[in-house]
């Protein structure tokens, strides 16, 4: 997380990794000790996938401007998302 802010500290990210897994370890936990799960509405699932998919959508072809959407092989270019044209970027000829 903090890698999309220009600065990487490796003692956040090991403390951020243990505080997932924590985390995963007690609500793990939690459900399997459970008496009786609670119901499910399949409603929160499809809205989920409908947010997933109008996310993607969205990042594709409007990206935000940070490292994780810039194109790997056009590395500080600054080029996000869908390109007008590919043809200059070819490494092989047809």
């Amino acid at each position: 997380m903090v890698g999309l802010f220009g600065e990487n500290i490796f003692s956040f990210n090991i403390a951020l990794f243990i505080a997932a897994i924590l985390f995963g370890q007690v609500v793990s936990f939690q459900v399997m000790t459970a008496k009786k799960l609670p119901t499910f509405n399949p409603r929160y699932a499809i809205t989920a996938i409908i947010l997933l998919t109008l996310a993607f959508s969205s990042f594709t072809y409007y990206p935000p401007k940070i490292f994780l959407f810039e194109h790997m092989d056009l590395a500080d270019t600054d080029q996000y998302g869908i390109l007008d044209s590919y043809d200059d970027l070819l490494i092989f000829e047809h």
